[in-house]
């Protein structure tokens, strides 16, 4: 069997990557050879190739450039672990649909609108050009609590194509039931399928940082100064004054220590840090996994006036491993707490979900 993946592509989301890559090792653990399907307008942030593969190779200039150096990470990495295909087109179309027998949507924010749907990318996420027994979902997320009216349409007609539905967060699953009248299955994020020696295997020492002294690894997706409540800021001044902690800021460009960290060498920033701090669903999940303390913070999004809460899927993991104590809030962080990494009653029920999110990717594809 050969399965086309469709997701969201670039080169600067750490989950997104990781998550591509989650999706491709676990069909091939189910023994389905698979690619990444890359659209044109997104094939010259994929490949690596001609001038620009030697130029960014030079080590003097991606010391000039720090973002050349994250960006050489980043497709390194997709060129060492995430087999693809570049396709020549803005929308893949029937010639598409006809070179795979299975299309996998997901994971990521696949199904938000909000995401690249003026390049039309809203058509190949929902798997508009295949037939309807080629469609599988793969933990899709909505990342959202409502849909904009005028996308309303689309999702139903889009929908109900799909013989089966899955989403990986609890208040994506209720939307689709309001869009559709269909239930959707709750599954875990791809990346909690896969082991942790998985992820040790590619994780990589980030060049020039300095491991000797224990860190706070910050990784948000929002703006982490706005998001951080006042009592979590006070708390950890103060333990990182006790304990000799250095902050390290992931997605900061003046944060020379770690500007320039890609896939790999992000697991392995989380996989030493002495505490994270995240307003990300993949921080959560990598904290998780490497059995790290960590502490969620609240994300949300603007939209002119209207604030959008980002965190439906975060809230679903931490709910649903029994890890209540780390979904977000606003005061009462005990350190105590915030230093505990004791997941043994959360990896049992990580278990079981792993086995039904398996039961239900072996039944969508049609593996016997």
């Amino acid at each position: 069997m050969r399965a086309g993946i469709v997701t969201i592509n670039g080169l600067y989301n750490y989950g997104n990557r990781l998550q591509n890559y989650a999706v491709s090792a676990y069909l091939n653990k189910l023994g389905v050879d698979n690619k990444t399907l890359i659209p044109q307008p997104m094939s010259f942030r994929w490949a690596m190739e001609g001038d620009e593969l030697t130029y960014m190779k030079n080590k003097d200039s991606v010391k000039l450039i720090p973002n050349l150096k994250k960006r050489y990470n980043f497709k390194l990495f997709n060129e060492d672990y995430i087999p693809y295909e570049l396709v020549k087109k803005v929308k893949f179309d029937k010639e598409t649909a006809n070179r795979y027998d299975k299309f996998v949507t997901g994971s990521d924010q696949v199904f938000n609108p909000l995401f690249r749907s003026s390049l039309g990318q809203m058509d190949n996420n929902f798997l508009t050009f295949a037939p309807p027994e080629k469609k599988v979902p793969f933990a899709p997320s909505i990342g959202m609590d409502a849909i904009p009216d005028k996308w309303t349409d689309f999702f139903y007609k889009a929908l109900i194509t799909f013989p089966a539905l899955s989403c990986r967060e609890q208040s994506g699953a209720d939307l689709m039931e309001q869009i559709t009248g269909r239930r959707a299955k709750v599954v875990i994020d791809p990346t909690l399928m896969i082991d942790r020696s998985s992820w040790e295997k590619i994780a990589k020492p980030l060049d020039g940082f300095d491991y000797g002294t224990p860190y706070i690894l910050y990784y948000f997706l929002g703006d982490k100064d706005v998001e951080m409540p006042l009592d979590l800021k006070a708390t950890l001044n103060s333990e990182k004054l006790k304990r000799g902690l250095k902050d390290v800021v992931l997605n900061d460009p003046f944060d020379e220590s770690a500007n320039t960290a890609g896939p790999a060498e992000f697991l392995h920033l989380f996989e030493n840090a002495s505490l994270i701090v995240t307003d990300s669903f993949h921080g959560a999940v990598f904290s998780l996994i490497f059995e790290r303390p960590f502490v969620t913070v609240r994300r949300t999004l603007r939209q002119g006036n209207e604030s959008i809460d980002m965190s439906g899927r975060l809230n679903t993991l931490l709910t649903s491993v029994g890890l209540a104590d780390k979904l977000p809030k606003q005061e009462g962080f005990n350190v105590e707490s915030l230093f505990n990494a004791d997941y043994n009653d959360a990896y049992g029920k990580l278990r079981l979900l792993q086995n039904e999110h398996e039961a239900f990717l072996i039944k969508a594809l049609g593996i016997k």
